[in-house]
């Protein structure tokens, strides 16, 4: 590999590095509030969960659950990325 391209990878890693601690804030964020949304529909009575509002909160956390396993998927691949260039800049 040249100098060149050794240069923009390692540009490249850096900005993936970046990217995965922002994505990992991100990820720690999320998952305190789904703990909470979590929390807050357990203690609803069993009689409020079943209505439209209690069901909307159910669809909200299987969303929000939806989007963490997309953040640690991200935030994987990525790291497989630093590896990659990590290997390949030497």
């Amino acid at each position: 590999m040249n100098d060149n391209r050794r240069k923009q990878l390692e540009g490249i890693r850096s900005t993936l590095a970046d990217l995965v601690s922002e994505f990992e804030l991100a990820q720690d964020a999320l998952t305190g509030i789904i703990a909470e949304e979590q929390e807050a529909f357990d203690n609803l009575p069993e009689s409020l969960q079943m209505t439209d509002r209690g069901q909307a909160m159910e669809e909200g956390l299987s969303t929000l659950d939806n989007a963490s396993s997309s953040l640690d998927d991200i935030i994987s691949s990525i790291e497989d990325a630093i590896g990659y260039i990590d290997e390949g800049a030497q």
